[in-house]
């Protein structure tokens, strides 16, 4: 399993971000923005997250087919409407698969320890390791939640037969659970010494290895090429 450090995690994931939401890349070069939507991808299979690369594979090609179609019958305002949503979430798309990464594979320590290394401020350097772990709580409260809710015998068929069910059971718990959750991490943050403008020791060392420097190497690529090409378009 290739490990990558935070900084060149957090630096793909700007660029990214930027590239996608910025321009509109999706028309003006399908090929590079379908590369760029797999990037991400390609490092959660490195990682060793299969599942998680396999279903955002899955969910980009149905992305591609419903807009396809779509765009072949756009003749009503209610098929319109659902364009425009595939539009938006196709250039959202890669920026959340590159997040889902950084959240499955980032511990706390290691972000603060890494932005440490780059003498990033402890009022930004904090908020970003806690945000970051409270994304990864959320992501674990939820499957608990549905867990427990199939132990009910609440399937999906009476989610789609009754909505409010789908508030009730699945929605405000975790809602409910996620302000807890901020509480105790708030403490946990205390017990493990994280405080502004206070030396604090780390277990594990951040350091950037040829698999960092490759992938500041390709955020600069990517960017290059992307004002190359709106240069010339």
């Amino acid at each position: 399993m290739t490990r990558i450090d935070f900084r060149a995690k957090l630096f793909l994931m700007l660029v990214i971000s930027f590239i996608m939401t910025i321009g509109n890349i999706q028309s003006l070069n399908p090929i590079y923005y379908v590369l760029i939507c797999m990037l991400p991808t390609f490092l959660l299979f490195l990682s060793g997250h299969i599942k998680s690369g396999i279903k955002a594979i899955i969910f980009f090609i149905i992305l591609n087919i419903i807009e396809i179609n779509i765009g072949e019958l756009n003749d009503s305002i209610i098929l319109s409407l659902i364009h425009i949503v595939i539009i938006i979430i196709k250039r959202v798309f890669a920026p959340m698969v590159m997040g889902n990464y950084i959240i499955l594979t980032t511990s706390v320590g290691e972000a603060i320890c890494s932005l440490k290394k780059v003498k990033c401020p402890d009022q930004i350097a904090i908020p970003v390791a806690v945000m970051v772990r409270y994304f990864y709580a959320t992501r674990i409260e939820y499957r608990q939640i549905k867990q427990a809710v199939y132990l009910r015998d609440i399937s999906f068929k009476k989610f789609l037969k009754n909505p409010i069910l789908l508030i009730e059971y699945r929605i405000i718990p975790l809602l409910m659970t996620l302000s807890n959750s901020a509480d105790e991490l708030t403490v946990a943050s205390l017990t493990k010494g994280l405080a502004v403008n206070r030396n604090r020791s780390n277990i594990r060392e951040a350091k950037l290895t040829f698999a960092d420097y490759l992938i500041f190497f390709v955020s600069i690529l990517v960017s290059f090429f992307y004002i190359r090409g709106r240069k010339y378009a």
